[in-house]
This record gives C-alpha cells, sequence and structure tokens, in this order.
C-alpha cells in the first residue's frame, strides 16, 4: 500500500517525539534493569544490546525476589484464574429483567473461558513484574483464529507511548529489528519495498540480514490510509526507509484499543509511571555497595595481604591449606600480615539486613505475608482486619490499573467474542453501551469491605444513643444505607427486593396496622355503648338512649 511523502514524513517526526519523550526514562530503567531485572530487557540500554552484553549488578537479589513476590501477590489478589475476579452489570437500567441477569451471568462465564483457553493468565506473571520494577508495563492484544484472542507482552525500552490531553494513552510504538524471512513472512513479498525483495531474492545471505520495521498503533482518523471510520483504532506497520516510494507494510483497524500499558503512579503530566523499584533504587544501590564492601572486608580478613621473606618468591603455593615450604638452614624466615582489617561485622550485617526489610517494605511484600509475619497468634477477624487496613495503601494503584488495564482487556475480549458469535444473544432492547464492568477479585474487594466500616459505625453509635434519646432513630435512613451495605458487601441483586417490592411491602404493613388500629378502636365503642345502655338513669331510660335523644 503506498501512502504520500507527507504522511511517513509526519510519522517519521511522531517517532522522533516519542523516542524524545522516553529519553529521560532511559537513564533509570536501565539501573532498574541492572540492579533486579537484568539480561532480560537490553532495550533500556543506550543502544541495543544483545542479553550477552546486559550488566548484571547484584550481588544480593532481595529485590529481585520482593519485586517478584509483589507481582505474584497482584497476579492472585487482581486477577487469579481460581475465582472470579470481574463481572459485568447493566450501568442505566434501574430494575433489570430476568433474561438480563442470566444473559451477564452465562456472558461472563464465557468470557472467563476464553481468557483460560488463551495465554492471559500465563503472560500475567510478567506484565505485572514489569509494572511494579519500571512502573509502566505494555501488552498487545490480537484476535486469535485457535483461542479467540491472544496477548503479547512488549518489553519495556522498546515500546513508547503518549498521552493526549486528557492523560489517557492514546500512541503506542515501538521499533522492531527483524530479519528479511520473517518480514516476508509477516507481511507477504508483495507488500514489501524493493530493498526487501532484492535482499529476498539474493543468494548471499539477504534473507537473514535485519531490518527496521516501525510499528504504530494510534486513533483513527480520516487520511491517506483510509481505513473505515467504524474502527475506533488502527495500526500501521512500515519500513524504515527513506525514500519517496516507502510502502507501508500493513494497515489494520480495530473496534477496541488493542493495547494497554498501565502505569503504577504517575506525576504530573507525564506519560510514564514510576513504581516501587523506583522509590527503593537508592537503598537497593547502597545494599550492593555494603554486600560488596562486607565480602572483600571478610575476604581481607581470612587473607590479609603478606610481608615474607624473598625466599618464598616464585612458591605461590606456600601458603595454601596444607602446603609445604623447606627453608634452606641458616635463612631468615618470617611472614606477617601487613595489615589485618578490624571491620564490625555484626554491626554491618544488622544494617544489611535493615536495608533488605527497607526494600520489601517499599515493595508492599508485608501485605502478602500478614499472617506469617505476625508475632504471635491472632484471631482470623483481626488478620482480616489488619490485611484490610494495609490493602487501603493499594488503593489508588488498583483503581488505575483497572482503568487503564483490566477495563480494556475485558471490552476488548467482550468485544471480539461477540463478533464471531461466541456470546448469547442480548435481550431486547439492551444494548453493550448499557453495561459496565464491576470487578470482584480479593484486593478489590477487601478494600471495598473497609468501606462498610463507616457504616457499621454509624450504626452501632445511634444504637447506643437511641437507648436515652429515640429520636436519633430519625436521622438514619436506615433502608438506604442497607442497601448501599449490601452493596459494598457485594450481596446478589436476586436476593434484594426492589424499590417498588418495599413500598408495597410498607404499604400493605401500614395498612394491617391502621386496620388493627381501627378494630380496637371499634372494640372499645361497642363496650363503651353496651355499658351505657345497661347503665339506669331514671324515667325509664338508660345512659345511652339519653345520650341519644339529648336528655
Amino acid at each position: 500500500m503506498k501512502v504520500s511523502k507527507e504522511y511517513l514524513q509526519q510519522r517519521r517526526l511522531l517517532l522522533k517525539e516519542l523516542d524524545n519523550i522516553f529519553a529521560p526514562q532511559r537513564e533509570v530503567l536501565q539501573d532498574l534493569a541492572s540492579y533486579i531485572l537484568p539480561i532480560h530487557y537490553p532495550w533500556t540500554a543506550p543502544s541495543h544490546k544483545s542479553k550477552k552484553d546486559s550488566i548484571d549488578l547484584r550481588l544480593d537479589s532481595t529485590a529481585t525476589d520482593a519485586a517478584r513476590t509483589l507481582a505474584n501477590g497482584l497476579v492472585n489478589g487482581i486477577t487469579a484464574q481460581s475465582r472470579p475476579w470481574f463481572r459485568t452489570r447493566p450501568s442505566n437500567i434501574a430494575n433489570p429483567t430476568k433474561d438480563l441477569k442470566e444473559w451477564l451471568e452465562e456472558s461472563d462465564k464465557r468470557i472467563y473461558a476464553i481468557l483460560a483457553g488463551s495465554n492471559f493468565y500465563h503472560t500475567q506473571a510478567t506484565h505485572y513484574l514489569q509494572l511494579v520494577t519500571f512502573g509502566t508495563a505494555a501488552t498487545l492484544m490480537y484476535e486469535d483464529f485457535d483461542s479467540v484472542v491472544r496477548f503479547y507482552p512488549v518489553p519495556v525500552g522498546q515500546f513508547r507511548v503518549s498521552s493526549d490531553f486528557t492523560q489517557r494513552l492514546t500512541v503506542f510504538s515501538r521499533k522492531l529489528s527483524m530479519t528479511v524471512t520473517k518480514i516476508v513472512e509477516m507481511f507477504g513479498l508483495d507488500n514489501v519495498s524493493p530493498q526487501i525483495k532484492a535482499a529476498w531474492k539474493s543468494t548471499t545471505g539477504g534473507k537473514v540480514e535485519t531490518r527496521t520495521v516501525w510499528h504504530i498503533i494510534e486513533k483513527n482518523v480520516d487520511d491517506d490510509l483510509n481505513v473505515p471510520l467504524s474502527f475506533e483504532w488502527r495500526e500501521v506497520y512500515f519500513e524504515d526507509v527513506q525514500n519517496t516510494k516507502t510502502e507501508v507494510l500493513r494497515v489494520s483497524g480495530f473496534h477496541e484499543k488493542p493495547f494497554v500499558a498501565p502505569r503504577w503512579e504517575v506525576t504530573g503530566t507525564e506519560d510514564y509511571g514510576t513504581s516501587p523499584a523506583h522509590d527503593a533504587l537508592p537503598d537497593i544501590k547502597q545494599l550492593q555497595q555494603e554486600v560488596l564492601r562486607k565480602g572483600q572486608a571478610v575476604d581481607g580478613m581470612i587473607r590479609p595481604a603478606l610481608a615474607v621473606s624473598d625466599v618464598l618468591a616464585g612458591d605461590p603455593k606456600a601458603f595454601l591449606p596444607g602446603g609445604i615450604t623447606y627453608i634452606p638452614p641458616g635463612v631468615d624466615f618470617h611472614a606477617a600480615p601487613v595489615h589485618v582489617p578490624q571491620i564490625p561485622l555484626q554491626e554491618l550485617a544488622i544494617d544489611i539486613q535493615n536495608l533488605q526489610n527497607k526494600i520489601r517494605q517499599t515493595f508492599y511484600n508485608h501485605l502478602f505475608r500478614n499472617v506469617s509475619n505476625l508475632d504471635t497468634v491472632r484471631s482470623a477477624a483481626e488478620i482480616y482486619e489488619r490485611k484490610n487496613e494495609d490493602l487501603l495503601l493499594l488503593g489508588g494503584i488498583l483503581e488505575r490499573y483497572q482503568q487503564e488495564a483490566l477495563d480494556p482487556i475485558i471490552k476488548r475480549v467482550y468485544g471480539i467474542a461477540f463478533r464471531k458469535g461466541l456470546l448469547p444473544e442480548l435481550p431486547d432492547g439492551v444494548d453493550f453501551t448499557d453495561l459496565e464492568i464491576e470487578y470482584v477479585s480479593v484486593l478489590a474487594d477487601a478494600q471495598r469491605a473497609t468501606e462498610t466500616t463507616a457504616i457499621e459505625r454509624l450504626w452501632t453509635v445511634v444504637g447506643q444513643l437511641a437507648a436515652s434519646d429515640p429520636e436519633v432513630l430519625d436521622v438514619a435512613d436506615n433502608v438506604s444505607l442497607l442497601r448501599t451495605y449490601a452493596d459494598l458487601l457485594r450481596v446478589p441483586q436476586t436476593g434484594l427486593r426492589s424499590k417498588d417490592e418495599v413500598a408495597q411491602r410498607q404499604q400493605a404493613r401500614q395498612q394491617q396496622l391502621q386496620a388493627q388500629q381501627d378494630a380496637v378502636v371499634g372494640e372499645n365503642l361497642t363496650k363503651a355503648a353496651q355499658n351505657l345502655s345497661n347503665t339506669d338513669v331514671g324515667g325509664g331510660q338508660n345512659a345511652l338512649a339519653a345520650i341519644v335523644n339529648g336528655g
């Protein structure tokens, strides 16, 4: 597909701008990779290097272990395969029908099955590990013939992102180094440039030559690419060839956003996030330095520098364990340490341990080891309360991750499944826009449950005050509070009566009470009349007759 020179020039300017945005991140990302995840991320280096050229600055693996603990905790706490972690519900339908409830339940089951049949759960550990280490993690989502959808994590350093004025990421790009063979296999010989065709046909090894291919995902607009505007997103592959006849390798359109790039924490208008590893990096560097110095000190104490007689010159085995050196008679011999360092090893070991604990704390490891870290045996209720309190620390992080990662993923999978006819037919009058996502993972539930504490405390105070002042009972709307409380605890809506049903029951109860009161009044009037009729007031008439006759 041929496009104008102006279009390609604009795209090259865009890619250069994205590189400039990423440039300030490179140095710290390289440090994070070298100290926490070496070998895996050569793309963070100033120039693309092979894995064998990556630097491993670890003498202590505490930071790596802490990052993996946090990543695994997020996997199990947010998107665990063993239990539900989301559900869909109607967003603007007050009283959903039974058909709609059944559709939602069945559709959610099928989406869970699609995710389980794809590589989604297999890639989550890598995705979370990249997020907690580098602050930004990216994953591509494509339709797949065999598994409906397939996920492709993209390493940090390989991709670039950019946001719009709302701080939502709307541009994703990456620079790929591909062999001529892979380019032809992926895009077809008819779609590549003359240079690639010539290399492919070459008999001197051209097929294994590497070329640069750019990949851009962006919002779809009406321009040279002519992608139907029914697609909200599009992607473009083109070769990095400087000529006027460069051909776009492939153009595709998407109904949903085909990538996610969640960020752990964002400062100001930054496009890239920061992570617990950014905060822990000074401690990580200090830890490695102290471990290095401790090793050098121990080595100096065990193998100090020696001042020895020259008679031992040329005898490297003289001071090895079990070594024997024969000294000629009359030769003056001596061997003594030049200096034996006196290192406070115990204090140094304590400082190293404190640094290790601080790094684990920065990576929130205590949130996922509450029970094992308790000094004494505690009740299940206390453990639950402590865990819920700690999980509030991840509240903002979890909300951001839901918005920037989970929402697009679920919407993408739902859209693909719906277009492939893998979901039940929607009930009449219902559209996808009427549905929203609710998260029911362990972390989401734990944080949501903490909101019930305020309601419980209010009810406790009202109950205590009501004993001395019953009027306080009029303040709290217990019906509304109970509905809110049930929603926070995720009580199934099928177990709650609708507002209309509650109103009908209240009205019936009031009518029954009124009828009972009327019956009591009627009974009292009957007894009074009977008493009056039995009272003789003289003149041949009783009290009732006297009242009736005005006497």
